[in-house]
């Protein structure tokens, strides 16, 4: 090994940082260090080795036949650092500690314990190393590397203070540390760097450039990517306390089963995320635009998502606690089925291809929504209050919202100013809901009402003229259907339209020409609707179902003790089960079967006519006027010559009709108009029972 003492005082090597600055349009680490010469240049501290101007650390900006051989760098630098920590003044012992612009083929310092008691870096600014290998190695100061450029591979394993690479190129480095306080790679152009399993106070990727960074199994305490680009970052199972990836653009990010106490993504960017069982105590994904992106059993408390542009999301099952804010969000195809919801609030979102099947919320607001033809609340649970009043000002400008299957608790469903909100509430069960609209609107031409069951739902407090409809709550113009099916079908229509103009509109959802998209999908599904949808969306409601509608209505109405409503109800529950029986009686397999369903019919027709089904007093006094007046005619014709006045007829039907005794015909001679009389006798005490019976019901209700 060649002696590094020479007669020469010191390296004659100088770097200019101006010359890195130009080349990396970056201003270098050096700038504002006390240690630069007045003209801004730094000069090397260390001895020269025998037979050489330069020291160990910089031989290598030499021309080979220039260097002297059998110079074992590694071993010199590790000789320094000894010298450093002997030296008594404190100026002299930071300056031996600086190999600014040093350039090393392999720099070795594995299982080393550099341990001094001093804090000044180990800098090794600017620096070139071919390889670096720190395995084993205990290292209780700052390693510099700002500006260094590190072309081969590094290891850093055991226990380090810090780790500084400022403006770095590091090609592939690895850091499995047990302990580390600071990570900086603020401004570095990165290869590969891997934290895996790792344990860091804090990471500072700020403005980094990176080709993959790995953080799997890693513990961090405050971790910043802020305005980062990376192609691919893993952060499989890490746990770290509080993350920002502000303004972040990843091609590739994945969270399987990460934590973060508090992650924050505002202004990020990335092609394809995934989040599978990630936890986030506070998550802030505001004016986020991701491309493709996966929240899979994810649990987010104070999620954030506003103004944000996901154009493919699934968040299926993940739970959302306290707030979830997805107001002026920009969805394109998304899942949120079987999520659960404390607050979600929708409002002002636009919603092109959005599912909520068998999603849970406290509370929900829709309020302002684009839901870009159709609005799937499907098979949703509101614990207490929905709020839905679509914006229709784009194409198709008119919106479809499905909530069949679903049970609401409570809110408001509004029409849209201008434009139809159609509410499909078949099978839904709806509680303290309420439907309101403009006072020229008939708000049941606008809704689906089919098995829909009533909790407490009150239609003296709504919108609805359910006078004015005869209470016929499953009425609807005969296209509604249909209307709903192109509605629902817009979302694929819209999808085709930006495939098919992708050259001219992009997927950018921010597009100044976006509203030019929604009108073109509503032109070519008007043009082409056989490609998108096959008819209505439901087919025509049949008997039994229609039946069971009713007796919903009735059921509901009853347990508010709004009568007159539960009464209309209850006689066209009855008139729908007279059409059950006819269906019934024409799919009968026997001839007993089908005069088992025609009796039925009968009776139930019979009842129709007498009584209004208990609900019309009117209806037997109209019966039994007709039976006094049939008897009459009837008495008349097979004993015309009884009386001469034909008014007596009429007496003798009257008489008896109201009593149960033989009356005025027990003076008739002939049998058959004393046998006829006791007849009507019978019938009128009847109709009178009924009479009193059906007046009494009207007057309870």
């Amino acid at each position: 090994m060649h002696d590094v003492t020479t007669d020469q005082s010191t390296c004659t090597f100088v770097f200019d940082p101006s010359e890195w600055e130009t080349d990396h349009d970056l201003e270098s680490p050096l700038r504002g260090d006390d240690s630069l010469t007045d003209d801004g240049q730094w000069e090397c501290p260390h001895d020269p080795v025998s037979g050489s101007d330069h020291c160990p650390f910089h031989l290598l900006h030499l021309p080979p036949a220039e260097r002297p051989g059998d110079i074992d760098q590694s071993e010199a630098l590790l000789d320094v650092l000894t010298e450093a920590a002997e030296c008594d003044d404190r100026t002299e012992r930071r300056r031996k500690k600086q190999f600014v612009g040093a350039k090393f083929d392999t720099l070795c310092l594995d299982s080393v314990v550099i341990d001094a008691d001093n804090n000044y870096p180990i800098d090794l600014r600017h620096a070139t190393i071919g390889s670096l290998d720190c395995t084993n190695a205990t290292v209780t100061h700052e390693l510099d590397l700002s500006g260094a450029t590190i072309s081969g591979e590094s290891h850093l394993h055991g226990t380090f203070e810090s780790i500084r690479c400022f403006g770095a190129t590091v090609a592939d480095l690895t850091l499995d540390v047990s302990r580390l306080d600071d990570a900086v790679f603020a401004s570095a152009d990165c290869g590969t760097v891997s934290f895996e399993d790792a344990t860091v106070e804090r990471v500072d990727f700020r403005d980094a450039d990176a080709e993959r960074v790995a953080f799997d199994r890693a513990s961090i305490r405050r971790a910043s990517f802020d305005e980062a680009t990376i192609n691919t970052a893993r952060f499989s199972f890490a746990d770290i306390r509080l993350c920002d990836f502000d303004d972040v653009t990843f091609g590739v990010g994945n969270f399987y089963f990460a934590s973060f106490d508090e992650a924050d993504f505002r202004g990020a960017t990335i092609d394809r995320a995934v989040f599978k069982d990630t936890a986030f105590d506070g998550a802030y994904f505001n004016d986020v635009s991701f491309a493709l992106a996966n929240f899979i059993h994810t649990s987010i408390s104070r999620a954030h998502f506003s103004g944000a542009s996901l154009g493919e999301v699934s968040f299926y099952e993940s739970t959302f606690e306290f707030e979830a804010d997805f107001s002026d969000t920009h969805l394109g195809w998304a899942s949120f089925q079987d999520c659960t919801f404390d607050a979600a609030d929708f409002s002002g979102a636009v919603l092109e291809q959005t599912v909520f099947r068998g999603a849970s919320f406290e509370e929900a607001d829709f309020r302002g929504v684009d839901p870009a033809g159709a609005l799937n609340l499907k098979e949703t649970t509101i614990e207490r209050r929905l709020r839905v009043r679509p914006d229709v000002t784009r194409a198709p400008n008119d919106s479809y919202v499905c909530l069949e299957g679903s049970t609401i608790a409570g809110g408001c469903l509004e029409q849209p100013t201008d434009g139809t909100a159609i509410y499909d509430v078949a099978g839904a069960t709806l509680g303290t809901v309420e439907f309101a609209a403009p006072d020229d609107v008939d708000v049941l031409s606008r809704i689906r009402f089919y098995r829909t069951r009533f909790d407490a739902f009150d239609y003296r407090d709504d919108d609805i003229d359910l006078a004015a409809n005869q209470f016929e709550i499953h009425r609807n113009p005969d296209d509604l259907g249909e209307r709903a099916s192109s509605l629902a079908s817009y979302g694929l229509a819209l999808t085709q339209a930006r495939s098919d103009e992708e050259s001219e509109f992009g997927h950018a959802f921010e597009s100044d020409r976006y509203e030019e998209l929604r009108d073109r999908a509503a032109e070519g599904l008007a043009r082409d609707p056989d490609r998108y949808y096959d008819g209505a969306l439901w087919d025509d409601p049949d008997a039994e179902g229609l039946e069971s509608t009713y007796l919903y209505a009735k059921n509901g109405a009853s347990k508010i003790n709004d009568n007159q409503s539960a009464a209309e109800f209850f006689r066209l529950e009855m008139s729908h089960r007279r059409d059950r029986y006819a269906e019934l009686a024409s799919e009968a397999d026997s001839r007993v079967e089908w005069a088992s369903y025609r009796r039925r019919w009968a009776s139930n027709l019979v009842l129709d006519w007498v009584t209004g089904y208990g609900e019309r007093p009117s209806n037997v006094v109209g019966t039994s006027m007709l039976a006094v007046a049939l008897f009459s005619v009837l008495y008349y014709v097979l004993a015309p010559g009884l009386y001469e006045n034909p008014l007596n007829y009429g007496i003798l039907s009257i008489g008896s009709f109201v009593t149960l005794l033989l009356g005025q015909a027990s003076k008739v001679s002939i049998p058959l108009i004393n046998f006829l009389s006791q007849v009507e006798a019978f019938l009128g005490a009847f109709l009178i029972a009924l009479f009193v019976f059906t007046l009494t019901r009207s007057i309870n209700r």
